[in-house]
């Protein structure tokens, strides 16, 4: 059986996966550290959400095969129209996230012209990746757990 986005068990499979990501958020803004106990699928549906309630369209890709992008962002404005590839990386605290996924990310910015893009860490970024971000700083923003747990006290 085929649904369709205005069906019924559509509506309430959406508003289960609401609730699901409300209370995944409740206890995160709660206790940021179990962020650690979320797969990696689960931290980047989190992180959707939250550019979600940040007032963002957001689609997320799938699994697998993404081609270097975990989330979409649409960003509609007076002043033209914006389109932004996150990508999520649900890391141990101890391990950094490094120049070369930042490079790649960069480069799927580039080839397929979108505005800018958004890397997003449970741990941190090395001292080359903030550098190498530095130079393209208007075409990319990393968002390490610090911040993150900024953005969860805001929702």
């Amino acid at each position: 059986m085929e649904i369709i986005d205005s069906s019924p068990k559509f509506q309430h499979i959406v508003t289960d996966i609401r609730i699901v990501n409300n209370d995944i958020l409740n206890l995160l803004k709660r206790s940021p550290d179990d962020v650690y106990n979320l797969t990696p699928r689960q931290f980047e549906e989190t992180v959707a959400e939250l550019m979600v309630r940040r007032g963002y369209n957001v689609e997320l890709t799938q699994q697998t095969k993404d081609g270097g992008k975990d989330l979409i962002i649409a960003n509609q404005r007076d002043i033209g129209n914006f389109l932004y590839y996150l990508e999520c990386k649900k890391f141990a605290p101890n391990r950094p996230v490094g120049i070369n996924l930042v490079r790649e990310l960069a480069g799927t910015v580039s080839v397929d012209r979108v505005t800018a893009g958004i890397m997003v860490t449970s741990s941190y970024f090395s001292p080359e990746a903030i550098q190498f971000s530095e130079k393209i700083k208007h075409q990319m923003s990393l968002i390490d757990y610090v911040k993150l747990k900024e953005w969860l006290k805001l929702i």
